[in-house]
């Protein structure tokens, strides 16, 4: 199968190249705080509009409601993020900064990212319109932000000299207590989300939750707790990306491949296998066939006079023959059989393991479920139907060969044909494919 990632990818191999990292960025933030806290505040961010625009771009390939619930999750975090990193204390971007600015913006983003997380697992299953979901968060963005820096109505966070006020320890917890909630929803593995995705998932929470563990007692903005939140933050991040990102984009493509190899051997009329299809899978089964000295069927199946249908009646009645009979072989056969149209009027069925009752079985039943239907249709009096079978046994010595195995079927498919042209001529009931067996077709 078609991916992009590399077999060495997963979350131990981002978070190595994390801990490759850190030491640098630890040294980076203890020279120059504000340049460490906007690179890593800046790598989030990043990966949240990249998430973002990954999820919504392939989405019509893809069809992935979670990931794109999580798209427009993690935009409205990292907007937060970002306008968090821009009001840091210190940063002297906005009017009157002041280390409870900061603050009061990180813990809303934690909480919107924890509520995204959490109810990520509940969205798989459903489906949002991009509107719908940029109204949804774009409001909760803007109220946010308006209760912070408008109104103050948001509660302190933060005190000079004093450190953490109860609101905010006591946030962190609740956090964490959601993203727990939020794990445990993840362990229930829904097979609307790739269990790859729920694993990178658990790590990025687990993650997370360690993170908000560490800015529950710092006292200090530029402090070394408050330095190990945003690495074990930017750690998660890590893991999302791998999660999220890489694999999240690997799935898009790797169903737009399997889609146009699906349409490259499937017959768009009858959705059978076309004559490519045909090839493919006839190969596989002769040859596996051939080494587990099994048996292998062939039945060959051709509409008589279906040229006159389209010249007296139509082309969109021929297009309902081809579908009907189509139907009535599929009906007729196994699920690990294999039909397919490799003509225009004609079909064939691989049947492995099949022996010549069975053979017979199936070709009496689609015979008998076509003059039964044909029976009642506007041209009975032209349509008929030709089926001649052969089967490779390998268990024998010398057998012959895919090519043979084609031509015996198609043969007796001719040999059957050509009786009921001459059993037209007089006006006879067709016989029985095991007569025609006995004549020697």
């Amino acid at each position: 199968m078609f991916s992009i990632t590399s077999p060495e990818s997963g979350p131990k191999k981002y978070l190595r190249y994390f801990i490759f990292l850190a030491p640098l960025l630890f040294l980076v933030t203890r020279q120059n705080y504000l340049l460490g806290h906007v690179l890593i505040e800046g790598w989030a961010i990043l990966v949240g509009f990249t998430i973002y625009v990954m999820a919504t771009k392939t989405y019509g390939y893809s069809k992935d409601n979670f990931l794109f619930f999580l798209g427009y999750g993690y935009l409205a975090v990292s907007f937060i993020d970002l306008v968090h990193t821009l009001a840091y204390k210190g940063m002297g971007i906005f009017p009157f900064p002041t280390a409870d600015l900061s603050t009061q913006l990180w813990i809303a983003a934690r909480y919107l990212e924890a509520f995204v997380l959490f109810s990520s697992s509940f969205m798989a299953r459903k489906k949002f319109s991009s509107t719908e979901l940029f109204l949804t968060f774009g409001i909760l963005v803007s109220l946010i932000i308006l209760s912070i820096m408008k109104f103050g109505i948001f509660p302190r966070c933060f005190i000079e000299g004093q450190g953490l006020t109860p609101f905010k320890v006591m946030s962190e917890y609740i956090i964490i207590a959601i993203l727990a909630a939020a794990l445990t929803r993840f362990r229930k593995q829904d097979e609307a989300i790739s269990s790859k995705v729920q694993q990178t998932l658990k790590w990025s929470i687990m993650l997370t939750m360690l993170s908000e563990l560490s800015f529950t007692f710092y006292t200090d903005v530029y402090g070394l707790s408050n330095l190990l939140g945003h690495l074990l933050k930017a750690a998660s991040f890590c893991v999302v990306f791998e999660g999220i990102i890489a694999r999240g984009l690997d799935q898009p493509f790797e169903t737009i491949f399997r889609k146009l190899r699906a349409m490259s051997m499937t017959d768009p009329l009858t959705l059978l296998y076309n004559r490519v299809g045909f090839n493919e899978f006839s190969e596989k089964i002769f040859s596996l066939a051939r080494r587990e000295r099994k048996t292998m069927g062939m039945i060959m199946i051709d509409l008589d006079n279906f040229k006159k249908i389209n010249d007296n009646f139509g082309h969109l009645h021929g297009d309902e023959v081809l579908l009907r009979v189509g139907d009535m072989i599929r009906k007729n056969i196994r699920s690990s059989d294999i039909a397919s149209r490799i003509g225009g009027d004609e079909f064939c069925v691989i049947l492995p393991n099949a022996g010549q009752e069975g053979l017979v079985n199936v070709a009496d039943r689609i015979r008998e479920d076509f003059h039964s239907w044909v029976n009642k249709a506007d041209y009975r009096e032209i349509l008929d139907i030709s089926i001649g079978f052969a089967i490779e046994d390998f268990t024998r010595p010398n057998p012959s060969s895919m090519d043979d195995l084609l031509l015996k079927a198609d043969r007796a498919m001719y040999c059957e044909k050509s009786t009921h042209k001459r059993l037209q001529a007089r006006k006879d009931p067709v016989e029985s494919m095991e007569n025609l067996i006995v004549q020697g077709c």
